[in-house]
């Protein structure tokens, strides 16, 4: 292994360990945001118990019933707002790691998108600010394809990290935003999987 590999590997390692810690933190804050809900929905239980309790009984089947679908809808909306927690404190964590595994993990995402031809690399202006001297060489040595090379973008464009690749007018939006709204039904299987 050259002693990129090895600063690869290290860096794929600790961000592993913090992707870990992250979800560890995570499946401890949806616990207790679960619990949270779990007691709002027996509060709304009883209170619908009680009420349906003094009518008829054809009305208290119904409340009863209609009470059971409200705490399913609860728990259920409960479930959703923990995984989008998630998925957003997933988000924040790439937008803050440092600058070194930051522009790592932007080299890994234009290798999975990268078209082969040439093209731009279109940053904020903040990720330009930070960016690495050697960034534009460490990226196109990461590229396989030889009939792909980017260039880094004079013009910026805001975004919340990420970038846009611009090939001649045809743009491929690799932002956090963007990727992230993409594979969000997918990451939400796996968090809800991890979690229930």
């Amino acid at each position: 292994m050259t002693g990129l590999d090895k600063i690869i590997s290290q860096i794929e390692n600790d961000a592993q360990k913090t992707a870990d810690d992250i979800m560890e933190q995570a499946k401890r804050e949806s616990d207790d945001i679960l619990k949270e809900a779990q007691l709002k929905a027996d509060d709304i239980i009883k209170s619908i118990s009680d009420e349906t309790a003094r009518s008829i009984n054809e009305l208290d089947k119904r409340s009863q019933s209609a009470a059971q679908l409200k705490k399913k809808q609860n728990i259920l909306a409960a479930k959703q707002e923990i995984i989008d927690g998630i998925i957003e404190k997933a988000k924040e964590r790439l937008v803050e790691l440092d600058d070194a595994e930051y522009f790592d993990t932007l080299i890994k995402i234009a290798k999975k998108y990268v078209l082969p031809q040439e093209g731009e690399i279109i940053l904020s202006k903040k990720d330009t600010a930070r960016m690495p001297e050697n960034f534009e060489k460490l990226l196109n040595d990461s590229i396989s394809d030889s009939s792909a090379k980017l260039t880094i973008a004079k013009q910026t464009q805001e975004t919340n990290g990420g970038f846009i690749l611009n090939y001649g007018g045809m743009e491929v939006n690799c932002t956090f935003n963007a990727l992230f709204a993409s594979a969000k039904e997918e990451m939400q299987d796996k968090v809800r999987e991890m979690l229930f």
